[in-house]
């Protein structure tokens, strides 16, 4: 019976768990309808579960770019550099 109730209490959790990929696939379907602040959320919570993520870096610098925000972008894209060497 305890089984069944930590099953019931956590199976929601581990349902709903977003992974980096779910956030990168979002963050490129809001940068396609110019939601770049949607996407760099996104992208941010990527780049939270995996930090080695070169994809995550690159997207999020190409948003910050799209926005103006050069400073940013410049810094995501450096990032990703280091990671892809």
């Amino acid at each position: 019976m305890r089984i069944l109730l930590i099953i019931f209490f956590c199976l929601p959790l581990l349902v709903s768990a977003q992974t980096a990929d779910n956030y990168l696939q979002s963050g490129n379907q809001k940068a396609g309808v110019k939601d770049n602040t949607g996407a760099i959320a996104d992208f941010t919570k990527a780049i939270q579960l995996n930090p080695n993520s070169f994809l995550g870096y690159h997207y999020r610098a190409n948003s910050y770019s799209n926005m103006g925000k050069y400073p940013a972008a410049i810094k995501d894209y450096t990032k990703s550099l280091e990671i892809d060497r």
